[in-house]
């Protein structure tokens, strides 16, 4: 929704020359191309058409390294640790359950890339405060959150990451108000984000693969 009073479009305020020095962002457009906006430490937007002649924006971003802590309770319901987060993109969305992680991080100058384990357990730390030496990596494709919007190169895309929560990061959730253990069937049915979905389904692959998790026919 456009703002006139405020100079906003659905909440988002424009770049100032300081803001465009600081974050990197340069348009890369070349004459009769497609629009290019470039940044090193994100990844680019470009607009322009398809091979099927459709308008079409492509999203390509820094790999992306979701982190899904989970827990079987003592009856044996599997439980996963969700994450409360304000998004002011979404509709009511004051505090949706999602999973924790982000990016990786990007020299801005070099280019080099923090290695995806590493952005696992520094996003979890950053966004939890659980500190941990070790996570998994869930099986699979690194996926995009959008198989139309999302550009997919290679080494592109989210690789979900997992770990078993002891007894003493169970306790440190239950202190914190934007951290909670939830039923996984609640927590695919309450996120609306489908990055937070596809990372459920994973680990849930992988647990069933390491014979953690049975699926049958009831």
């Amino acid at each position: 929704m456009n703002d006139i009073t405020t100079n906003t479009v659905n909440g988002l305020r424009g770049y100032t020359p300081e803001d465009d020095a600081k974050r990197g962002w340069k348009e890369e457009t070349t004459d009769g191309g497609p629009i290019v906006y470039r940044n090193p430490r994100i990844g680019s937007v470009t607009i322009g058409l398809t091979p099927m002649d459709f308008d079409q924006p492509l999203l390509q971003v820094t790999p992306g390294v979701p982190v899904l802590g989970y827990q079987f309770k003592d009856d044996g319901e599997l439980y996963f640790l969700a994450l409360y987060a304000r998004r002011f993109n979404i509709e009511g969305g004051d505090r949706l359950p999602e999973v924790s992680g982000g990016f990786v991080h990007v020299n801005i100058e070099t280019g080099e890339k923090e290695l995806p384990r590493s952005g696992a357990l520094r996003e979890l730390l950053e966004e939890t405060g659980l500190d941990l030496n070790i996570v998994t990596p869930a099986y699979g494709n690194p996926f995009v959150a959008d198989r139309a919007l999302f550009y997919k190169g290679e080494g592109d895309g989210n690789t979900v990451y997992f770990f078993e929560l002891g007894p003493g990061q169970i306790a440190h959730v239950d202190l914190q108000d934007n951290l909670e253990m939830i039923h996984w069937t609640d927590f695919t049915y309450q996120t609306a984000d489908a990055i937070t979905l596809a990372a459920i389904q994973r680990v849930m692959g992988a647990l069933y693969t390491m014979g953690k998790l049975k699926v049958s026919k009831a």
